[in-house]
């Protein structure tokens, strides 16, 4: 990533990620397990490697340029983080319920559904990936709200990868035996609308939101949410919002 240059090194148990700058080699991590895959954007960094005490168990690791976490904390496999704008997306589970996962900074979660969801690519706060749709693999999008199903054909799409808004994947070439061919794609995001944009002159006023299995004892204050206001497509950049006057909650009144 422009001059930035990251690799493993060494072997167990002195297993060590590092990473050139341009100007100097500086160690990100160390551990006496395996560590595959680094990946950086040029500030951050993520890999997968070895639960201590494990032989089968990889997880993702995240290095913020200052310290290290690790992002996972499950009983199965993690595979191949890619990483973007610190932004940090992999696939893993068990069989073939192989699930996409995405780390946005401030917490993990998981972006697909159904099975044999892998090798994801990341741009931005944009991922896609390749994912069984009950016949054979298409291409999925995350566009940072929802997932939208790219691909829906009877050949195999595969190997995504994304840049911006391009999306290009390799896929079987129909009726031509197995000929493999490239293909392309770009995609925006929706218009706002009347349907969501109020025009009463002082704005939104209240949000009500249903929230499912909240605990009988559990009160809310403002402090348990954060509201943010702006005009474009990455709420992450966006600037506070005023503060709310007040919560009000009412158990038992949702669906």
């Amino acid at each position: 990533d422009g001059s930035q240059v990251i690799w493993v090194t060494d072997s167990v148990p002195n297993r060590k990620v590092l990473r050139y700058d341009g100007n100097s080699t500086t160690i990100l991590g160390t551990s006496e397990f395996s560590i595959e895959d680094p990946r950086s954007d040029g500030v951050y960094a993520a890999w997968e490697g070895f639960k201590a005490g494990t032989t089968n168990d990889r997880e993702i690791y995240f290095h913020n340029g200052l310290i290290l976490q690790r992002l996972t904390t499950n009983t199965f496999s993690d595979f191949d983080p890619q990483i973007s704008a610190g932004n940090v997306t992999w696939w893993g589970g068990v069989f073939n319920d192989f699930q996409i996962s995405l780390y946005d900074g401030n917490s993990v979660r998981e972006i697909s559904t159904g099975i044999r969801n892998q090798f994801p690519q990341i741009s931005g706060r944009n991922v896609v990936w390749q994912g069984y749709d009950g016949q054979d693999d298409e291409i999925f999008l995350w566009d940072g709200y929802k997932v939208t199903q790219l691909t829906d054909n009877t050949v195999n799409d595969t190997r995504p990868f994304i840049s911006g808004n391009h999306v290009v994947w390799q896929a079987a070439a129909s009726g031509v035996g197995t000929s493999q061919e490239i293909m392309h794609t770009y995609f925006t995001h929706e218009t706002a609308t009347p349907a969501n944009i109020t025009s009463y002159s002082r704005g939104i006023t209240g949000i009500m939101v249903d929230l499912a299995d909240l605990p009988a004892e559990a009160v809310l204050t403002a402090d348990d949410f954060r509201f943010r206001v702006g005009t474009d497509h990455a709420p992450e950049d966006w600037a506070d919002a005023p503060a709310p006057l007040s919560i009000s909650m009412r158990p038992g009144e949702g669906e």
